[in-house]
Formats: C-alpha cells, structure tokens, sequence
C-alpha cells in the first residue's frame, strides 16, 4: 500500500493557504474607509457597515416655501335663509349661484321698484311652493371666512398679494387674505381668509383644504432636504463630497419646500454632497 507524498511544492501552497484564511477571519478593517462607487459610497467601520449615502450635485433652480393644511367650515360661517315673494307682484332677475352684490336688484315690481340687499349674497336655488308664491333660497354671505393659525416666521410673508388656493369637497374654489393679526401668542398667529363657495359644497362642518405660498425664489442653489443635517454642536451642515473622502461642512440655509431646501451660503454649483440614510 503506497503511502501519500506530499512535495515541497505542495507544502508551501497548504502553508499560503492557510495564512490567507488566517488573514481573513482574524483582520480588521481600516475604521471608516471610504469606497468610491458610481453615484454610491458605502463607508465600512471596525463593527459594521454604516449604509449606504447617495451623491447629489448641488444645482441652481427655482423653489417656494408653501403652507398645506385642513380646516373645517366653522358654524356661523352664514346662514341659510327664506325669501318668500307672491309670483304677482313681479318677477326675480336672478338664478341660482349668482352671486348678487350690495344693491344689485334680486326682484323687480311691477311698478319699476327693485327688490335688493345692503349686503352680498348668494342664490342657492329658487322654486314655487305654490302657484302664487315664489321661494328664494339664499347665503347671508357669498363666502366662507375661515381663522388660521400660523407659526410666527410667515407674519411678514403673508400679505395681499400672498398666492392661496382652496378646495371644498375637492372642488377648488377662489381664496383671499382678509386680514392678517398682529398679536402673536406663544409663536402663533391668525389670518382670516376669504373662501368663495362656487360648489355651494361649504356647508358648516366641511373639510377645507388650503395652500399658501409663503415665498418663492428664482435661481438659488439647492440641495434635497435629506442631505441638511444638525451636528454636535447645533450647526447646520452637509458632508461634502471630496474624491475619496467626505467633509462635514457647515452651511447656511433658506427656505425649503420640504423635498429640496436652498443653500445660501457654503456651497458652490456642481459641488457634491451626500444624503444621509
């Protein structure tokens, strides 16, 4: 029976084998060493890997601060009212919807005499309850004012020339500032706005979603919100992208619109930064 020869070729192969095994079970990764990708570094620690930390280039574009939320339409916002006139005695100059403003005629009289209100309303609908008797259902008031609370940083942005869209029942309907409060508690303060119920959807107790644009800007650097972050210290910074390594830089930022925020000083264009996930 012949017995197994190992040559010395053999042996040295065994022998660098099981140092590289050796090498790596036991071996350590250089802390925090950073792996250049296409568009994806990951950074490799002595325990674990971090994750993974997208680039993005800092580029110029256009971006506004805007303000979404829900409100309800508040009882007492008008009232809904009865207007009974005798079909003999004229005839109404108005339809359903319109929208009637102070003085203009809803009923003329046989005699030339018009019928009218000091105030604006609104026509709902208008229907013959009997054969002589004319029915005419009306808003007190053509729109919905609604109070608003806001966070003390949009007092000087929101003016009269402020952009506002609204939607009752999912129907968009025009808005505008009524006026704006002085009087800030505890960082709040309240505008009323002015929402024209075109659907006639606004009943009491109805969702009301509103939009403002608080500010809009033209040609500013940005850089998506997810790349601004706190340090240690409370400074606002991003880690800046530099060949094979990163650099926690601080910055200065404007207003954002929760996706993307502009940079206003400590970036340039084509710059790269990375995300932080």
């Amino acid at each position: 029976m012949r017995k197994p020869v190992f040559t010395f070729s053999a042996m040295i192969i065994l022998c660098c084998l099981f140092l590289f095994i050796f090498r790596l079970l036991f071996s350590q990764a250089d802390p925090f060493r950073i792996y250049p990708g296409s568009g994806i570094l990951t950074a490799e620690t002595e325990e674990t890997i971090t994750g993974y930390e997208e680039v993005f280039a800092v580029k110029r574009g256009f971006i506004a601060d805007t303000i979404t939320f829900d409100e309800t339409v508040p009882t007492g916002s008008y009232e809904i009212r009865n207007l009974e006139l005798s079909s003999s005695e004229g005839r109404i100059t108005a339809g359903p919807g319109d929208y009637i403003s102070p003085g203009r005629a809803v009923w003329q009289y046989k005699n030339g005499s018009i019928l009218s209100f000091p105030s604006a309303i609104r026509i709902l609908c208008v229907n013959k309850p009997s054969q002589d008797q004319i029915r005419i259902r009306y808003l007190s008031s053509p729109d919905i004012l609604l109070e608003v609370k806001l966070p003390e940083l949009y007092l000087n942005k929101i003016n009269s020339g402020t952009r506002i869209h609204a939607w009752i029942g999912g129907q968009e309907t025009k808005a505008s500032l009524i006026s704006t409060g002085d009087n800030v508690t505890e960082g709040i303060f309240s505008i009323i706005l002015s929402l024209e119920d075109q659907g006639l959807l606004g009943r009491p107790g109805s969702r009301v979603t509103v939009r403002i644009t608080a500010e809009e800007k033209q040609d500013v650097l940005l850089i998506p919100s997810e790349c601004v972050f706190l340090n240690n210290a409370g400074e606002t910074c991003v880690l800046l992208k530099k060949e094979d390594s990163t650099v926690e830089l601080s910055v200065d930022t404007g207003i954002t619109d929760g996706r993307m925020t502009e940079i206003t000083s400590g970036l340039s264009e084509g710059d790269l930064v990375l995300s932080l996930l």
